[in-house]
């Protein structure tokens, strides 16, 4: 199955680890469909992790990440608005909510 990513956000603080599946995205058909589980792992720069970490608290920095791929995700037309919302775990209100702070207001 060739254009199929898999993505998830996994945090991992002591004593814990939580995992949030985003899902697959088939790139060859432009469109997200399902809910599966995977990994992906990126390397950021010290000086940037911890910009992020001050900004947003270390235990947030796989949160910050996640919401990062999925705002790109819905500008690229890979997901809808009501999935985005759905993989952030976010109601209809604060969805909307967050993708406004971010410059994607609906329109009606």
């Amino acid at each position: 199955m060739s254009g199929l990513q898999h993505l998830v956000c996994q945090s991992q603080s002591p004593g814990k680890s939580s995992e949030r599946s985003l899902t697959h995205l088939d790139t060859s058909k432009g469109v997200v469909s399902g809910t599966m589980t995977g990994r992906l792992s990126i390397e950021l720069p010290d000086k940037l992790r911890l910009s992020i970490s001050n900004a947003r608290g270390e235990a947030n920095v796989p949160r910050w990440a996640l919401e990062a791929v999925v705002v790109e995700a819905l500008r690229e037309g890979l997901c809808t608005r009501g999935y985005a919302g759905e993989v952030l775990g976010l109601s209809s209100k604060d969805r909307e909510t967050f993708l406004e702070e971010r410059g994607m207001p609906f329109d009606s």
